[in-house]
């Protein structure tokens, strides 16, 4: 056989085979093309995933479940106010009213307001102000049809000062309301977090 007539052979062989693998018959199950969705968008796969239910927004592991925290957990929401003031004004209703639309999305969660005050002025006066305050933020909720069972109040008074020194921005940082969202059985670290920092006023 010439070379010509080889490489012809080996030409119309090639081809076959090739023909042959590309007519090969895959089997794809719907339960294996299930298996790689994520039916709950927690960014793991349905096959990976052992809480398949995980609320929307929570930091999740490698699993796919939400990773639990304690009661401490970073402020979600931060409302500031002016020196002897427990009046919230519009800045702070604006991050108030962001905060009120997660509690609608999410009725399974509920919010705890820390009320604060700087450390100026006499003790007993300082915690009746920061009740003050974060019943302020409260009625704020409620006022959106936000359900009171659903929002508890912590005054603190000057126990917990964000800063301790007496500087003019200090005093500001620390007449606030923090506010951490909960699930209302346990504890779940969600991705979304208001800090609402604006500059006011100076005095304490």
């Amino acid at each position: 056989m010439t070379n010509k007539g080889l490489l012809l052979t080996l030409s119309l062989t090639g081809s076959l085979l090739l023909t042959g693998c590309a007519t090969e018959p895959v089997s794809v199950t719907a339960e294996q093309l299930a298996d790689q969705f994520d039916n709950d968008a927690d960014g793991v796969i349905n096959e990976r995933d052992k809480c398949p239910d995980t609320l929307p927004g929570a930091t999740i592991n490698n699993d796919g479940c939400p990773a639990l925290i304690s009661s401490e957990k970073k402020n979600d929401l931060i409302v500031l106010f002016e020196h002897d003031s427990s009046v919230i004004d519009a800045v702070q209703k604006v991050e108030i009213n962001r905060a009120v639309q997660k509690l609608i999305q999410n009725p399974q969660l509920m919010i705890v307001l820390e009320g604060h005050a700087s450390a100026s002025g006499a003790s007993d006066y300082n915690q009746r102000l920061s009740k003050a305050r974060a019943k302020a933020v409260r009625s704020a909720f409620i006022s959106k049809g936000i359900a009171s069972n659903r929002i508890d109040i912590k005054p603190l008074g000057e126990s917990k000062l964000l800063l301790k020194d007496e500087t003019l921005q200090a005093e500001s940082l620390n007449r606030r309301v923090t506010a951490q969202f909960k699930l209302m059985d346990e504890s779940t670290d969600l991705k979304w977090h208001i800090y609402s920092m604006e500059p006011h006023r100076s005095g304490v």
